[in-house]
């Protein structure tokens, strides 16, 4: 694929809500919570902060805000400068997330988990999380096992290694230490994903950097063609983990 991948092209075309169902969706699922002013937020593998920003913003609650990319770290301080909201920026992985257990009584990660070592990053949410809290995965999701074949394809363009199915991530979400695992949502990957590339709801917010590669462009266009070739064997659910 080049010295470029998948989330150098998110971070460097500055993709806000890259996750499917955009903010729209991080809107209604969080309706969907008890988050008050009082509530300790973490999200991990942030982008530019969009949904991090929302949430500082929406609710008053103390957040913060987990992300390896230093491209995406930029984008997101800046961000969070422009618009006035108080977030606790940190540089780590959803795989070590660098806080202490126990911490936060809400968990998001949007379209992050499927792309490290799953259940180390379920693992992660579990012990950052206290008892009773929630994380809220919004993920990739395969309709069935996919074959050898058809996972290299997804190898080579995202660098994941395994697709999950909804029973899948049932079990690595208990195996994780969660007591209660469920599907809050389920999604068949449709044309108005292939469409915007990144988003099945609304029109994706873009902060490019300056002088853009000619490989990103590659990137996005083979994101397309892959989710176009996969449409109806690929979903994207969203999981409700309870500790």
């Amino acid at each position: 694929m080049g010295k470029y991948t998948y989330h150098d092209f998110l971070a460097h075309f500055g993709v806000g809500a890259a996750h499917p169902g955009g903010l729209a969706l991080t809107k209604e699922l969080l309706k969907g919570e008890q988050v008050t002013s009082t509530s300790k937020v973490i999200e991990v593998g942030c982008g530019t902060g969009k949904s991090a920003g929302y949430l500082a913003s929406t609710y008053g609650c103390e957040v913060t805000a987990i992300e390896p990319h230093p491209v995406m770290l930029q984008k997101a301080s800046q961000r969070f400068v422009k618009e006035k909201v108080q977030v606790h920026l940190l540089q780590g992985s959803s795989e070590r997330i660098p806080v202490p257990s126990n911490s936060f009584d809400f968990l998001l990660a949007e379209s992050v988990t499927v792309f490290t070592n799953i259940l180390a990053s379920l693992k992660e949410y579990a012990r950052v999380l206290r008892p009773g809290g929630i994380a809220l995965d919004v993920d990739m999701t395969a309709g069935h096992s996919f074959t050898s074949g058809q996972l290299r394809e997804f190898t080579k363009l995202y660098g994941i290694k395994r697709v999950p199915t909804e029973a899948e991530w049932k079990r690595m979400g208990l195996r994780a230490g969660f007591r209660k695992v469920e599907v809050l949502k389920s999604v068949w990957v449709n044309s108005a994903l292939k469409k915007s590339g990144v988003s099945t709801e609304e029109t994706p917010e873009l902060d490019p950097s300056p002088s853009l590669h000619p490989d990103l462009y590659d990137i996005w266009g083979n994101h397309q063609s892959l989710t176009e070739k996969y449409a109806g064997k690929l979903k994207y659910a969203v999981y409700r983990f309870t500790k």
